[in-house]
């Protein structure tokens, strides 16, 4: 008769032990994504687009320096760049383009905070300071106009805290990369009114090959920005007034992995050198003041 009491107190428990484990599971809470693809703030949930958001301390958490860094992390999505320093090609949904002309208009649409970026020449610049970035597939022509047939990428980037703050980043890598962040909050001023915000970034990287033709590293980058950002609060009206300046300067990509010899009779097998009479050099400049 004892044995058969305490067989029965070990069913009585597992229940209980089940009732804890369902609540909880019940009082976990999943976090809310709030994304601004339909040009308003709304949960990623209530949103019908095929879309995929990115926080910017995932991609800190990723080392991704650009929006090339970023190809395959959304499903259909290809961003690399196209032989070119500082061109971007965009493949969604098998929707590729790929032109270096600088007057050329991508399939796909590039804004930052809300501005459209047009071309493809120069949208492979340093993406630093980004709070999200947004990637919409399938056509986005009614929200955002012509030349987003494939989709659109949205970069958000950080507003001001409300208080006084910042945060330092510096890394360290393979072919002598070296990279720095800077941010700085003003916090709250003038009764609350104001909140500002300045923040700055640079990568160097040398080449990943040699040409032998002039001995230049191919595939060196040097890129440099800094975004002011100022908010303001006057009641009724809200505005955010947002300036930025972004320099790059790249020596271009080889076209081959091998070295013709002057003569033409042999290929060198040697898989990081090339031999060009030129290097393809890039040099790109943005600048943009985007109030809103």
């Amino acid at each position: 008769m004892k044995n058969v009491h305490i067989f029965c107190l070990a069913l009585a428990c597992a229940p209980l032990a089940n009732l804890a484990t369902a609540q909880e599971e019940s009082d976990a809470v999943i976090e809310d994504i709030v994304v601004t693809a339909q040009k308003r703030e709304q949960s990623l949930q209530e949103v019908p687009i095929a879309i995929t958001s990115i926080d910017g301390d995932e991609l800190i958490g990723n080392g991704a320096d650009n929006l090339a860094d970023l190809s395959g992390i959304a499903p259909n999505v290809s961003i690399a760049d196209l032989f070119v320093p500082n061109v971007a090609q965009f493949s969604i949904r098998g929707i590729a383009f790929g032109d270096p002309d600088a007057n050329a208009e991508s399939k796909t649409g590039v804004m930052v905070d809300g501005v459209p970026r047009t071309r493809t020449m120069g949208l492979l610049t340093n993406a630093f300071d980004v709070e999200r970035i947004e990637v919409l597939r399938g056509p986005q022509g009614t929200l955002f106009g012509r030349n987003n047939l494939a989709g659109t990428v949205r970069l958000v980037t950080r507003r001001p805290g409300e208080e006084f703050g910042g945060d330092f980043r510096f890394a360290l890598g393979n072919y002598d990369l070296r990279k720095a962040h800077l941010a700085i909050d003003t916090g709250a001023f003038a009764g609350g009114m104001f909140r500002a915000r300045l923040s700055g970034a640079s990568v160097d990287r040398g080449g990943f090959y040699t040409n032998s033709f002039n001995d230049n590293e191919l595939g060196k980058r040097d890129s440099r920005g800094i975004r002011a950002t100022l908010d303001a609060d006057f009641g009724a009206l809200d505005a955010t007034l947002i300036l930025d300046s972004e320099q790059q300067d790249s020596v271009g990509v080889p076209l081959n992995n091998f070295v013709l010899e002057p003569d033409g009779t042999r290929l060198d097998g040697d898989p990081y050198t090339v031999r060009h009479d030129y290097d393809g050099y890039g040099e790109s400049d943005a600048a943009r003041g985007a109030p809103s």
